[in-house]
């Protein structure tokens, strides 16, 4: 795959091309898409355990500037005490619904059966 889309925060970089294009140039040009809908019920402990997990929002991209390694992160800390308080308002006590589709591409070699 290229890069070369635009750098977000973190590093994470939106590819320039679709994967699907990249296959098509490939070798394995024989793509096709699968699309799974799914459901999950997220509790707000379990999205902030999410959030923790990700590039978007690591705890250390909340650092202040020129913060050493290992230093405390109240900007974080702040950060996740008040996205809590919001998921929990939405929550009402029954989780938070998310409906998605994972889209699965799966690429063969041209003479492939």
């Amino acid at each position: 795959m290229t890069g070369g889309g635009p750098v977000r925060p973190g590093g994470y970089a939106e590819p320039s091309s679709r994967y699907e294009d990249d296959l098509a140039e490939s070798a394995f040009d024989k793509v096709t898409e699968h699309r799974f809908p799914v459901r999950r019920t997220w509790t707000p402990d379990q999205v902030i355990g999410y959030l923790r997990s990700t590039s978007f929002a690591h705890p250390t991209l909340f650092d202040e500037p020129g913060a050493s390694p290992g230093q405390a992160r109240p900007r974080h800390a702040r950060f996740e005490r008040e996205a809590h308080v919001l998921l929990e308002e939405y929550a009402h006590g029954e989780g938070l619904v998310e409906d998605a589709v994972f889209t699965v591409l799966l690429a063969r070699r041209g003479g492939a059966v």
